[in-house]
This record gives structure tokens, C-alpha cells and sequence, in this order.
């Protein structure tokens, strides 16, 4: 059972109090006002805290098969059982009965030009695929409120941020102008005033991390947030 990381490194699950207060719903009401700037790269600073970690027992666990395995059956990882094939990248897969056929082969360097070397092929039952997401779902999801968006305003460069998505929706002439979304401190999707009716509106959850922290996908945060 191959593991194939992306990157050489699994990193232990910090669990100090000190650096765990970020998912507390009160630290929204410290990052929020904050600078743009200022929250990217405190949350650039903070992501291994939720991503990209595993428990120090999992960790000691895995490379106690591997030490067992290598006493066991020698050196040959290619005898193993059990693999972890860290900074690997796949590069082909295809269909081989009921399983899958892959070909995988470490990391290029930066800049190299002869391709991948020392290719390995890999026949699997199953291919769990731990890649994370990219939360701009909702972006098409609410692609007929565009217009009720505002307008980038004057003087604003335009310049892509992480906490906040540019559309491009028609304008009241018809042509085409570029639209900002952005949430409130409630995770409300901020429209002009009088665009919608009083009481109504849109609310994001899962995908303010730039805004709110990196506990906006837990469902209890917004619930405790929005009650204030």
C-alpha cells in the first residue's frame, strides 16, 4: 500500500493553546479589521496548524512498519508491503482490469530539462486522492447576482487578493465591468445599499479563510458568530 506525497515532509499536529486560540470564534473579532496585508500573512504563518499535519502517534506508527519491513524483508522498498514515496509526483494513470496502473517518478528539479527519471510503475486497487479544494464554487453558484455586485471602485488596482473575488458582470450599459465580492464580518456577501431587500441576503461559509481565519469551515464558528 504505497503512500505518494507531494512533499518530503508530514508535519506534527501543533496543539499548543497559544497557536489552537486562531479556531476560537472571538479571534475572528482580532483578524477581521485587520489589514489585507496583514491577515495573508499571518494565516500564510499559521496554515501547517491546519493543514497538512498528522498526529505524532500516526507518525510513529507509519515509520515503525517502516523500520519493521526493513528488517524483515531488506532494504528493496520495492518488496514492501507498505511505502511511503514522499516528494513523488504521478504522472500517468490508466485503467488495468479492476484497478489502476501508475507511473510515478520524484520531483523535478527547477529547471530541468530531460523529464522525469527513474519512473516506477505502480499497480493499485484504489487511488485516495488528499489534494485539498479551491473554494471558488460559489463563485459560479451565484454567478445571476453578479450585477447586484458593486463595481470596483476608483483608483482600486484591481489586483487579485485572497480575501475577496473579482467578476466580470454587465454594467447598466450593457458592457461589461469588473465586480467585487467581498463578505462582511457576519459572512454576509456585501451588496450596495438598496440593491436587496431588507432581512435578505447571502451568507458564505467554507470558503472566508482569508477574512475570518482558518476555522470558517467548522460549522459551529458561523453558528456562534452570527448569533452576536
Amino acid at each position: 500500500m504505497p503512500l505518494t506525497l507531494i512533499s518530503s515532509c508530514r508535519h506534527r499536529l501543533t496543539n499548543a493553546y497559544s497557536v489552537n486560540s486562531i479556531f476560537n470564534p472571538e479571534f475572528i473579532d482580532t483578524i477581521y479589521p485587520k489589514p489585507s496585508a496583514y491577515r495573508a500573512n499571518l494565516f500564510a504563518d499559521a496554515r501547517a496548524t491546519n493543514y497538512g499535519v498528522v498526529r505524532l502517534e500516526l507518525i510513529e506508527h507509519l515509520f515503525e512498519v517502516m523500520y519493521h519491513q526493513k528488517r524483515t524483508l531488506g532494504p528493496d522498498e520495492k518488496k514492501w508491503p507498505h511505502r511511503i514515496m514522499a516528494a513523488r509526483d504521478i504522472i500517468a494513470a490508466e485503467d488495468k482490469g479492476d484497478g489502476l496502473r501508475l507511473r510515478v517518478a520524484p520531483l523535478a528539479d527547477s529547471g530541468a530539462v530531460d523529464g522525469p527519471l527513474d519512473e516506477e510503475v505502480l499497480d493499485v486497487d484504489l487511488v485516495i486522492c488528499a489534494t485539498g479544494y479551491k473554494r471558488t464554487a460559489h463563485l459560479d453558484m451565484l454567478k445571476d447576482t453578479w450585477h447586484l455586485l458593486p463595481e470596483v471602485a476608483g483608483g482600486d488596482s484591481g489586483l487579485p487578493r485572497k480575501d475577496r473575488w473579482l467578476v466580470d458582470a454587465p454594467g447598466k450599459t450593457q458592457e461589461t465591468s469588473t465586480r467585487v465580492m467581498e463578505v462582511g464580518r457576519d459572512y454576509g456577501v456585501r451588496f450596495p445599499s438598496g440593491t436587496v431587500a431588507p432581512g435578505s441576503g447571502i451568507w458564505l461559509q467554507g470558503c472566508c479563510e482569508a477574512t475570518h481565519g482558518v476555522s470558517c469551515s467548522l460549522l459551529p464558528v458561523p453558528y456562534f458568530t452570527g448569533a452576536s
